[in-house]
């Protein structure tokens, strides 16, 4: 059974042990690690919302909400790669999306250009492209989701 917690006692080496596994994948195709790869996840967790997914006590994945100046954003979200392709990711996503609509309508993210399915799977839950740009060294596209 999935269970979902905000702000639990998750440690910064767990959330970066994930998210090196969910983000290897697209080394080759950027040239380099992907920014959740070298992330600040002690900041993360000091100073952002951090929602975690756990699967028969095990933890397979986690989301990182920020509020910037303009707004709430999923600053990260990433899945195990062994927990990959069981919808964990959705659902998470929505998890993510009741915190968020208590405290706005809208949210945004941003993922690296060569990350084609991350962008198609965006585009499938409703995003909508708000611009595409270079910022620290990568090429990004920029969403955003209106929630109802």
């Amino acid at each position: 059974m999935l269970e979902f917690h905000v702000n639990n006692q998750v440690t910064a080496e767990a959330l970066l042990a994930i998210a090196r596994e969910a983000y290897k994948h697209y080394v080759a195709a950027i040239g380099k690690e992907p920014a959740p790869m070298g992330a600040d996840y002690a900041h993360h967790i000091a100073h952002d919302t951090i929602i975690t997914a756990y699967q028969d006590n095990v933890l397979v994945g986690f989301g990182i909400i920020i509020e910037k100046d303009d707004g709430l954003w999923l600053e990260t979200i990433a899945v195990a790669d062994g927990y990959r392709g069981q919808g964990i990711g959705s659902k998470l996503l929505a998890e993510i999306e009741r915190h968020i609509a208590k405290k706005a309508r809208s949210y945004q993210l941003y993922t690296n250009e060569k990350m084609t399915q991350n962008k198609a799977w965006y585009l499938r839950l409703g995003f909508t492209i708000t611009a595409v740009k270079e910022a620290e060294g990568f090429r990004r596209i920029y969403f955003e989701k209106t929630l109802s």
